[in-house]
């Protein structure tokens, strides 16, 4: 038997790495170095030693964006295939809908609240404005966090079509309802009776609009996050959802909550598993520049 005696270098690799300690924000994934083939007869040896642990920094990514998350929960009554005509246009009634029943008082039996289920469709709004005409027969929702640029009070205004709640608090299970709209706040602003961004901002305004679509003065310090969200749910036709602030720089302010104000985060929301998500498809939206005055 001949032995072969001639130098044999070490052979390893490091295996599978572990998952990462975090899911944003900067966490660390590890991984064993395994020797395979021993150094012998004057080989070279492996850089590390057997049993090495390798750490690498991974999902360094922000836990927090710029803007709010959107969530969306279509056909919850099986109507999202009538919700548009074969031409393609809306549909702007839906009598046999689950959520047009009425209550004895005249009230409707289906409130906007978030499915217990996986939302159908998320992506994010640069500003608290949801697109119009958009939820097929179902709910939608928008949240995160709302950071004041000064201390002292301030005055949320809800537009919603069909009816929706607004909800505030320091963090998500605080928050309470602040205002809502009850039948709906949004008129059309196309001849053919659909919305427009525009057409439903103009309840910002307007004198005569249900009283508990205003919120009472809220005192926020500055820099704090606050959890936000906003949820309506769209019974027929139309549908829209916005926000607006009065205060601090936001004097009679008519637009949407705008996502940054003097180069600094207004409205954020966190990734979560999903990550950043894409950008909501919106028509008309409202300028993304900081707003208010300084």
């Amino acid at each position: 038997m001949v032995i072969d005696a001639s130098p044999q270098d070490c052979e390893g690799d490091y295996g599978p790495s572990t998952d990462c300690s975090a899911k944003c924000g900067g966490g660390t994934k590890q991984s064993l170095y395994h020797v395979n083939v021993p150094a012998f007869s004057g080989g070279a040896e492996c850089a590390v030693a057997d049993g090495h642990t390798l750490h690498e920094a991974c999902n360094e990514e922000k836990c927090t964006h710029v803007g709010l998350k959107r969530e969306v929960w279509e056909n919850q009554n099986g109507h999202g295939h009538d919700w548009h005509k074969d031409d393609g246009a809306l549909r702007h009634t839906q009598p046999e809908s689950v959520a047009m029943e009425l209550n004895a008082d005249g009230t409707f039996k289906t409130k906007p609240a978030a499915p217990d289920v996986t939302a159908t469709g998320a992506c994010s709004v640069s500003t608290f404005e949801a697109p119009v005409d958009a939820v097929k027969d179902g709910t939608q929702r928008i949240s995160g966090l709302f950071i004041p640029p000064t201390s002292g009070d301030y005055t949320f205004s809800l537009a919603a079509d069909d009816a929706g709640k607004l909800f505030f608090g320091t963090k998500v299970d605080l928050a309470v309802k602040i205002a809502d709209v009850r039948l709906f706040l949004g008129r059309p602003g196309k001849e053919n009776g659909d919305s427009t961004q525009e057409s439903t901002r103009e309840y910002f305004a307007d004198s005569e609009r249900e009283m508990g679509a205003v919120s009472a003065p809220i005192a926020l310090n500055a820099g704090q996050a606050y959890y936000i969200s906003a949820i309506n749910i769209n019974r027929q036709g139309r549908d829209a959802l916005s926000v607006s602030v009065e205060g601090g720089p936001w004097a009679g302010n008519t637009q949407p909550i705008p996502a940054e104000h003097g180069g600094k985060p207004v409205l954020e929301y966190k990734a979560g598993d999903s990550g950043v998500l894409s950008p909501c498809d919106i028509v008309g939206a409202a300028p993304t520049a900081t707003g208010g005055h300084s």
